[in-house]
């Protein structure tokens, strides 16, 4: 399964990017169900079958731990990979060969980040595909493990159940957009939430009013250390971008 476009070198990895980006917000544009981001085996080719996806192995890859799924209508294909397996760069190279014929390796100025932390699937859990995308490392060092601890936290306490949408904070980051540091005030953090919301209208997506709240919400959710009682939730929003779908 090969695309159109050829990336023959590392600096075209950046087109690479930007067809990720635009992807993601074609699937955020259309139906919800194409926006996931982590999903059993099963429901996994449950979904190809209802919705006319492919499913298919990489060469020389364990076909039990690593797929790349076609959704129909969308501009790229994906790579997903089983909650316990290892080796995700190696098998994004081989992804990025098979698919747009890049030749190389990946190089230290992007990670392979997973969409949910694999970690959110204990051994009890059943097991999970978790998509992955290639991440810029500037973007992605932003959110940083105390970040993204605090975020999930109230996910984490929680056993996996069904299937998981890509929720806000991977959706900032494959677009690139960096998050505040910790010890950001209120005021930085509410012109940071207004700066990004208007870039997402930009992109194509709600008007800024509506992602504000949520980006707010965001940046409040994952660091603990000031208190913001006033933030509104829009649970459309938040359905839409972060919890579980049915």
């Amino acid at each position: 399964m090969n695309t159109n476009t050829e990336f023959t070198n590392y600096t075209n990895l950046a087109n690479f990017i930007e067809l990720q980006k635009k992807s993601l917000i074609y699937e955020a544009r259309s139906k919800m169900t194409m926006c996931l981001s982590a999903t059993t085996r099963d429901r996994l080719f449950r979904h190809a079958k209802e919705y006319e996806w492919e499913i298919n192995p990489l060469e020389k890859v364990n076909s039990e731990k690593v797929l790349v799924v076609k959704k129909k209508n969308t501009i790229i294909p994906e790579i997903w990979v089983c909650s316990t397996y290892t080796k995700c760069r190696q098998a994004f190279n081989k992804y990025l060969l098979e698919n747009f014929n890049f030749h190389g390796r990946i190089p230290k100025e992007y990670h392979v980040d997973h969409s949910l932390p694999k970690s959110r699937f204990g051994k009890q859990s059943p097991e999970y595909y978790i998509r992955l995308f290639l991440i810029s490392s500037t973007i992605n060092c932003s959110y940083g493990a105390v970040y993204e601890k605090g975020f999930y936290k109230p996910e984490f306490d929680s056993e996996p159940s069904g299937g998981f949408h890509i929720c806000l904070m991977t959706f900032l980051k494959v677009l690139g957009y960096p998050i505040l540091s910790k010890h950001s005030n209120e005021s930085e953090r509410e012109n940071w939430a207004l700066t990004i919301s208007k870039k997402l209208e930009n992109d194509g997506l709600e008007n800024w009013e509506w992602h504000y709240p949520g980006l707010l919400s965001l940046i409040y959710d994952g660091y603990k250390n000031l208190n913001y009682e006033k933030t509104i939730y829009l649970d459309s929003y938040i359905a839409a971008l972060r919890y579980i779908y049915d």
